[in-house]
């Protein structure tokens, strides 16, 4: 191919006419100021035909996630049902979060009502609403805070307010 540079944000058609595997970036290469590709571990997820989709901000210790960052998602049992690599700094999203297939014994995801736990990089994180898996292809925007326990004390705000009373 002549493909010598892929972007960030763009979709790109790939047509082969057997069976091929794709590698790119090349293996060590890390193109101009731009960090190796993630590697981890997947935890196996069971992909369903019901799904919800979240996205939003996200902090760790009161900054923005990093590219590369996993943000997870486990049910009430403790079932991973979704996971996110995180491609743009402080944002997430559209993170998918399957639910339990009903047609099978197994526990695949969550159910309608379950309140969901989201992690950053296997830190809990809080949330201002409940992130609940609702009815089937919701999309929900959600800001996620996580705090390792040496930054829990960290403030995030600092301000200045009028001296009271004013002795000049």
């Amino acid at each position: 191919n002549t493909l010598s540079n892929m972007q960030d944000g763009r979709g790109y058609w790939i047509k082969i006419t057997g069976n091929q595997t794709l590698v790119y970036p090349a293996p060590g290469a890390t193109g101009a100021g731009k960090p190796a590709p993630v590697k981890m571990d997947r935890p196996s997820i069971t992909i369903t035909p019901m799904w919800v989709e979240f996205y939003g901000e996200a902090y760790m210790d009161g900054y923005s996630v990093c590219s590369g960052d996993v943000i997870s998602v486990d049910d009430p049992d403790g079932v991973r049902c979704g996971q996110f690599i995180v491609r743009h700094s402080g944002q997430y999203g559209y993170l998918r979060v399957y639910g339990d297939d009903t047609f099978t014994d197994n526990d695949e995801g969550a159910s309608p009502g379950d309140v969901l736990t989201f992690s950053i990089n296997g830190i809990p994180t809080t949330t201002e609403v409940a992130p609940i898996w609702t009815a089937d292809k919701t999309i929900t925007r959600i800001s996620l805070r996580a705090f390792s326990e040496m930054e829990s004390a960290v403030p995030l705000v600092f301000s200045l307010s009028q001296n009271y009373p004013n002795p000049f």
